[in-house]
């Protein structure tokens, strides 16, 4: 179904773009069926882990990788701190009296600042010819919330998926927090298809030390309970304003959505579609969806096995 929706003439002369802030080096799992469909903007200042982004291009149609910090500002130079872990490198200072309550400390210690090229997202994707993102993935450490706003509206509404970092405990001086991210989706038309909260164990080692061997110490995050740091959340497009989605942004949205395994929002948009295109194709997406939603019944007996044996290892902690 992914290759009928994305092999349609409307879609190849307009690929779908994702844009990657943050880049990690490697195709995100998510991405892996409809990367050779697209166009990929991957973006990170610290190559340190990079070395994989420059030899990895052939999972995708294109891919252009940026060795620069994406800013919301014009200036074309900015402070980077480098941190020991690289990534948690960001051009925030990191908090380090907040973070000292933190096992994971060390991790955001600064070993050098450097000076580094800084652009706008809107000035490279104008460099680039291309007017649109339809999936924007950022992992800025601190500055997710700007990053998306400093898109012009023009292309912010019309983003399919939108998938963000924030932070809910103090990491660095000044930075977009997870409910500021809330407040703002919803108020953009949005819908929150995805949380999950990652984190850290509240413990300053310097209380340990001496008390505990480096072998406890190595496995601190499984001997002490994990506490809420920061999000990885995913937003959709809720499609308020239909009309100002063509043909082919209704085939990549619902395209979005299988990959994102939201079957009863392809269900929803696949039937706008119908009604506003009359494209047959809609028809077919949606009881591809239903089927689905029908054959995951099967998997009943293995989601109660899972849930309680995470039950059992809640109560073990």
């Amino acid at each position: 179904m992914i290759e009928r929706l994305l092999g349609r003439p409307e879609v190849e002369l307009q690929p779908p773009v994702l844009v990657d802030i943050g880049a990690s080096g490697h195709i995100h799992p998510i991405w892996a069926p409809i990367a050779r469909y697209s166009v990929c903007i991957a973006f990170d200042a610290d190559d340190r882990e990079l070395a994989a982004t420059r030899s990895e291009s052939s999972g995708f149609l294109r891919r252009h990788v940026i060795h620069s910090v994406v800013s919301s500002s014009r200036k074309p130079m900015t402070k980077f701190y480098l941190t020991h872990s690289p990534f948690c490198s960001s051009t925030l200072v990191p908090d380090s009296s907040a973070l000292s309550e933190w096992a994971f400390a060390d991790s955001f210690k600064v070993e050098r600042v450097a000076q580094v090229r800084s652009r706008m997202l809107a000035h490279v994707l104008e460099e680039l010819g291309l007017e649109n993102v339809d999936w924007f993935k950022t992992d800025a450490q601190g500055i997710d919330v700007r990053l998306f706003q400093s898109l012009p509206v023009s292309i912010r509404r019309k983003v399919l998926v939108a998938d963000f970092e924030p932070g809910i405990m103090d990491a660095y001086a000044g930075e977009d927090k997870l409910h500021e991210l809330m407040k703002g989706m919803e108020r953009s038309g949005f819908w929150m298809s995805d949380l999950d909260i990652r984190g850290s164990q509240r413990i300053r080692l310097k209380d340990v030390e001496g008390r505990l061997s480096r072998f406890h110490l190595r496995y601190l995050h499984h001997l002490v309970k994990t506490s809420p740091g920061w999000g990885e959340v995913s937003y959709m497009n809720s499609f308020g304003t239909l009309k100002m989605f063509s043909l082919r942004d209704m085939l990549v949205a619902c395209t979005f959505a299988i990959v994102k395994g939201q079957y009863g929002f392809v269900i929803r948009l696949a039937g706008l579609g119908r009604e506003r295109f009359g494209d047959p194709l809609f028809e077919e997406v949606e009881r591809y969806a239903v089927r689905k939603i029908r054959y995951a019944i099967a998997g009943l007996p293995f989601m109660a096995a899972r849930k309680l044996i995470e039950r059992l290892l809640a109560r073990l902690r």
